[in-house]
């Protein structure tokens, strides 16, 4: 069986999709590092309906945001240094999902100049 995909029914219910982790992102930190190393990346996408001129307007939006955070903990202890603590790599991930709601007013570049 394929994926399931939300436009499909069976009988009178929707077949909702259904999401499982097929790999760890933990498994993919790797390396020797002296001190700890993390990395954050996060994306926005924005949907809006604007009523206005090709200028300015402003309506309704709902976004998403996604962020994704990884943290490499320090191979100091690893390696055998005094007071370095016990020889336990510690790694991290955090994945944030937000969804996000409003009004707002969006306008050109050189119309917000003008205003300043």
């Amino acid at each position: 069986m394929g994926p399931r995909r939300p436009d499909r029914y069976v009988g009178s219910s929707v077949l909702t999709p259904a999401f499982s982790v097929q790999k760890s992102i933990m498994q993919s930190l790797r390396g020797v590092s002296i001190g700890v190393e993390a990395i954050v990346v996060a994306a926005e996408f924005r949907f809006g309906f604007m009523i206005g001129l090709p200028v300015a307007g402003a309506g309704p939006f709902v976004g998403v945001v996604a962020s994704l955070g990884l943290t490499n903990g320090s191979a100091a202890g690893r390696v055998g240094l005094p007071l370095a603590g016990p020889a336990v790599k510690c790694r991290g991930s955090t994945l944030v999902l937000t969804v996000r709601a409003g009004e707002g007013i969006n306008m050109s570049e050189p119309l917000a100049k003008a205003i300043e």
